[in-house]
Order: structure tokens, then C-alpha cells, then sequence
């Protein structure tokens, strides 16, 4: 900005600073007496800011619509807690040893689903739903070949079942979708100051 705004001088701080040279004072002009440039200059600022505002309204408004609270909500929407995970015939207790394990499924984004296991680590898999034959394909980004199918069921409003294969291992996985309610910026609301039970 600053090389900006002494582009007009190069000439003459050329001349003062490299060649030693005397150089006549910068004429300014006042601005402000010509009242027809001074509007002018107030409608084009305004015009500008007005785009701009414009534009950033716009950009939000569509980024809440594909991305945000607004955008469709995938099939099989929601948070669930696993209850039971069973890999080939054996059942593995919910202990962070057991690294294979599922902890929670996660489904918020169209056409993907995460996975957190034991470890607290998580694992993102495109997620392909079959609402009419009720099957799901799930594989890794990093490698597409390794492709997990199921089938599922929701014996209640708030349960799912897997049955099938992942990763080459037969797994039966039972889960509970978590009351998102729960959380405390759905049940309470947003507060700039938290109760001190909450900051503890």
C-alpha cells in the first residue's frame, strides 16, 4: 500500500534522496472544493462497501444453505452410541485396548460418516446408504477398494443394527442414537456468561 501511494513521487524522491537533487514542495490539492468530486468519491466508497456487504451476505447465506443448520440432513442423520460390537463371533467390551472397536458413528455430512473407536481415534469413510433394500456401503478414502457392507435395522426410533462385513471381518454392531438435545447449547441456549455449575 505504502509503494501505492508513492508511486506518483518516484521522480521526485529519486531526485531528493539518489541524486542529491533539490525538488519543489508537493502541490496538494484541497478536495473538498470541489464539491461535485467530494460526492463523487462518497458514492463510489459507498458503492464499493455496498458490494462488498452485498457479496459477504450472499457467500454466507449460501454456505449456511449447502453447509450449515439449513443444508439437507443426510439419511440416517445423527450421533449413536455403541452398545454392542461383536467381530467374528467374539464380543469386544468397550475397553480402549480393544482399538477396533467402535465408540461412536457419527453421521452429519451427505455421502460420508465418521467413526471414532476405542482410542478416542477417528476414521472417515464415504457412506453410501440403501434406503430401500436398507444396506450400507462404507470404504476409506484413502483406499476405495476396501469396501465394508451391512445390513441394518432399527428395531426402535432411537436403535440401529449392523450385520455384515467390514474390513473382511463378519461384525455385528448394535448402537443408540444420542439425544442431541443433550447438548447444552441446544437445551439451554447460548449464554456469553455461563452459571458457575457450567464453568466448572
Amino acid at each position: 500500500m505504502a509503494i501505492f501511494l508513492l508511486v506518483r513521487d518516484t521522480r521526485r524522491i529519486i531526485n531528493f534522496f539518489v541524486l542529491k537533487r533539490s525538488v519543489e514542495a508537493a502541490g496538494l490539492t484541497d478536495h473538498r472544493s470541489n464539491v461535485l468530486a467530494g460526492r463523487g468519491r462518497f458514492a463510489l466508497k459507498g458503492l464499493f462497501i455496498g458490494v462488498a456487504l452485498f457479496t459477504y451476505i450472499q457467500a454466507s447465506a449460501k454456505n449456511r444453505i449447502e453447509h450449515g443448520d439449513d443444508s439437507p440432513r443426510p439419511p440416517l442423520y445423527g450421533i449413536y452410541d455403541v452398545d454392542v460390537f461383536v467381530q467374528n463371533g467374539d464380543t469386544l467390551s468397550p475397553l480402549l485396548a480393544e482399538e477396533s472397536r467402535w465408540r461412536k458413528m457419527i453421521v452429519d455430512k451427505p455421502g460420508q460418516v465418521t467413526i471414532k473407536r476405542m482410542n478416542d481415534q477417528s476414521d472417515h469413510y464415504a457412506f453410501q446408504p440403501d434406503l430401500s433394500n436398507r444396506t450400507i456401503t462404507m470404504f476409506s478414502f484413502a483406499d476405495s477398494t476396501r469396501i465394508s457392507r451391512f445390513e441394518y435395522e432399527q428395531p426402535a426410533p432411537n436403535a440401529m443394527v449392523f450385520k455384515g462385513i467390514l474390513q473382511g471381518d463378519s461384525v455385528y454392531i448394535g448402537m443408540k442414537r444420542y439425544d442431541l438435545n443433550n447438548f447444552l447449547l441446544l437445551n439451554r441456549g447460548f449464554h456469553w456468561i455461563n452459571p458457575v455449575p457450567s464453568a466448572r
